[in-house]
C-alpha cells in the first residue's frame, strides 16, 4: 500500500547521518615525542626523506602538521627506495596526513606506489528499492546491502594486476540465500608510455557512454589518447545484465570502438560502433537470439561549473524498433571523497521494443515482461547525490511519468543508497 512507501522512506532517512568528522587544523604542532614525528625522524636517517625545504631537520622541535606533509610528500617521491617496512611507514603517516596533503597537490587517493606492491581498496551499499504495483496502489519494497573489495598489485611502473571481490545483493529479511563472494573482476593492465592503456581478462568496459553497456566484459581492451582526441577499442564478450550465467557457447562474441573528441573547454562528442555476434539472451522484447548485427550510436556533453548537459542515441541495424535515447540535465559537483558535494539531475528516456539494451534499465518491470506486452517506454527520472562526510554518499532516484509506446502506463519506481567508499 501507499502506506509503505512513506515508512520505507523514513528508514531511508534513519540510516543517513551515521558519521561524524573532525576537521584537522593543518596549522597544529605536531609534538616531538608522537608517533609520527618519530616515523619520519626514522626515515630521515634511512635516507627516504629528506627534512625541511632547507633539506633540513630541526633536531627535537615540534613542527606543524603542514611540514609534516611536506617531508612524507617527498617520501612518496621516493618509496622506490624504501623497504617493507619503510613503506609500511609511509602507508600510515600518508593515511594520517591525507588532508594536509591534498592541499599540497598529492591526491592520496591515487598514491598507489607508496604503498608497496598491493593495495587494498572498497565500498559498501546499503539500497532501498520501491516499485508500484500494477493498479497504482499495491506496492512492494526492499532492502538489500552489498560489499566490494578491491586489489591492485604492481608487477612494475607499468604493469598491474587487478581484482575484486563481492558479496553480490543480499535482500534484508531473506535468509534462503547466504552472501558469497564471487571474483567478478580479475584483469592485468598495461601502460605503453603516458597515453595507451591495454586491459586483458574480466574488466569493465563502456559502450559509448553507457547507455546500453558499462560493466564487466571478458577479452582485451586498449585505450589511447592522442590530444583532444580518445580512441578505445575492445574485443570479447559481455558477462552482466542479459549476459550474466550464459554459457560461453550462448554467449556471443563482440567487436567494439569508441571514438570521444574534446570540442574547446566545454564540450565532448563521441560515436560508438559495435558488432554484436549472436547470443541465447532474453531481451526486453521477449524473444532470444535477436540478430544485432552492427549496434551505433553518438553521445554528447557539455558542462561549465555545476551546470551540465548530456545525452546519447544508440540503435541496432539488424532490429527495427530498436532506437534508444536518453537526455539529461545536472546541477552540482558531486564527489563521494568530497564533504558536502552534491548534485541533482533530471533525466528522459525513450526506449523502442527491440532496443539493444544489454544492461537492464529501470523500466523494463517485470509484470510487463511476463505479459509479453512489452512495447517500449518513455519515462522521465529525477536523481540526487549528497556527500554528508567523507567517502560516504547518499543517492536517491524518483522515476515517473512513465508510459509504453502504446499509451500503456509504466510503474513508479523509488530507489535510495547509502553509499561508503574505503
Amino acid at each position: 500500500m501507499k502506506k509503505r512507501k512513506i515508512t520505507g522512506a523514513f528508514a531511508v532517512v534513519a540510516m543517513i547521518g551515521v558519521t561524524t568528522a573532525f576537521a584537522v587544523n593543518p596549522f597544529s604542532d605536531v609534538p616531538s615525542h608522537s608517533w609520527a614525528y618519530q616515523a619520519v625522524d626514522q626515515l630521515m636517517i634511512a635516507g627516504i626523506i629528506n627534512g625541511y625545504p632547507d633539506g633540513t631537520f630541526k633536531g627535537q622541535n615540534n613542527i606543524t602538521r603542514y611540514e609534516m606533509a611536506q617531508m612524507i610528500a617527498k617520501g612518496m617521491a621516493n618509496q622506490d627506495r624504501a623497504n617493507a617496512e619503510q613503506q609500511a611507514l609511509l602507508n600510515r603517516l600518508a593515511d594520517e596526513f591525507s588532508n594536509e596533503l591534498n592541499t599540497l597537490g598529492v591526491r592520496v587517493a591515487k598514491l598507489e606506489d607508496r604503498v608497496g606492491n598491493v593495495k587494498v581498496t572498497g565500498d559498501a551499499r546499503i539500497n532501498y528499492i520501491g516499485k508500484e504495483g500494477g493498479d497504482g496502489y499495491d506496492y512492494e519494497d526492499k532492502f538489500t546491502t552489498r560489499v566490494r573489495l578491491g586489489l591492485d598489485a604492481k608487477v612494475n611502473k607499468n604493469t598491474s594486476v587487478k581484482a575484486r571481490i563481492t558479496t553480490g545483493s543480499i535482500e534484508f529479511g531473506d535468509s534462503s540465500k547466504t552472501a558469497q563472494a564471487d571474483w567478478d573482476l580479475a584483469y592485468v593492465e598495461h601502460k605503453f608510455g603516458k597515453n595507451i592503456i591495454v586491459d586483458a581478462g574480466r574488466y569493465t568496459q563502456k559502450f559509448g557512454n553507457g547507455l546500453i553497456y558499462s560493466s564487466n566484459f571478458d577479452g582485451v581492451g586498449a585505450t589511447a589518447k592522442l590530444g583532444n582526441v580518445t580512441l578505445n577499442g575492445a574485443y570479447g564478450y559481455m558477462t552482466a545484465g542479459r549476459f550474466a550465467k550464459v554459457s560461453r557457447e550462448n554467449n556471443g562474441d563482440v567487436g567494439l570502438v569508441n571514438a570521444k573528441v574534446q570540442v574547446g573547454k566545454h564540450i565532448d562528442v563521441g560515436a560508438m560502433l559495435a558488432h554484436v555476434g549472436k547470443a541465447d539472451v532474453r531481451m526486453a522484447n521477449g524473444k532470444r537470439n535477436n540478430d544485432f548485427d552492427n549496434v551505433y550510436g553518438f553521445n554528447a556533453k557539455y558542462g561549465i561549473g555545476k551546470f551540465g548537459v548530456d545525452g546519447e542515441w544508440v540503435k541496432a541495424s539488424g532490429l527495427s524498433d530498436s532506437d534508444v535515447w536518453n537526455v539529461g540535465v545536472k546541477w552540482g559537483d558531486y564527489k563521494i571523497d568530497k564533504k558536502n558535494s552534491w548534485t541533482v539531475c533530471l533525466d528522459y528516456f525513450d526506449q523502442a521494443k527491440n532496443a539493444p539494451v544489454f544492461k537492464t534499465q529501470k523500466y523494463e518491470s517485470n509484470d510487463l515482461q511476463k505479459n509479453k506486452r512489452f512495447e517500449g517506454y518513455k519515462a522521465w527520472q529525477l536523481g540526487a547525490s549528497y556527500a554528508p562526510e567523507k567517502n560516504v554518499g547518499i543517492n536517491a532516484f524518483y522515476g515517473f511519468h512513465g508510459k509504453t509506446h502504446k499509451g500503456n502506463k509504466v510503474n513508479d519506481y523509488y530507489r535510495a543508497d547509502l553509499n561508503f567508499k574505503f
